[in-house]
């Protein structure tokens, strides 16, 4: 059986772009370490980061009648947060952090296993995108205690 030139798993294939500069704008092939969702998985994402964000104020605002002990309520507000940037930042960035670790693709539609060395630049993207959302989470999270703390001086 002849090989697949489109397969993402396929090692030989350099029909796959490796770096952005090889993407056009509304490209919806898979890239090692770049891209590996499609668009269907990116509005999803986006969704979810939207209602995400408004989870957050709506917690913020009402966190009183949530939680009242402080440490409880800044611990729940960083695991939102976190949450929602990492939505936030796999939609924009048309990356999936779960495929990348599984060593899949959904590109196509249909979820397709990658080669050892994609899987191993997904996994490098994914640690990264996890690192911005902590970072992310943690400044909007401070953000509003600083904002809290300021209107109850």
């Amino acid at each position: 059986m002849e090989p697949d030139k489109n397969h993402p798993s396929d090692p030989e294939n350099s029909e796959i772009p490796t770096s952005l500069d090889d993407l056009g704008p509304d490209s919806k092939r898979y890239c090692p370490g770049i891209r590996n969702l499609n668009a269907k998985g990116r509005a999803l994402r986006g969704f979810v980061a939207f209602f995400g964000f408004v989870a957050v104020i709506v917690y913020n605002e009402r966190w009183p009648s949530v939680l009242d002990h402080p440490l409880l309520f800044t611990i729940g507000l960083m695991i939102l947060s976190f949450i929602t940037a990492i939505t936030f930042l796999q939609s924009f960035l048309s990356f999936c952090v779960v495929d990348a670790f599984l060593g899949r693709t959904n590109i196509s539609g249909r979820f397709e296993k990658v080669s050892q060395h994609a899987h191993e630049l997904d996994k490098k993207r994914a640690f990264l995108i996890i690192g911005g959302a902590l970072v992310l989470g943690i400044l909007f999270s401070a953000l509003l205690l600083i904002k809290e703390i300021g209107s109850t001086v």
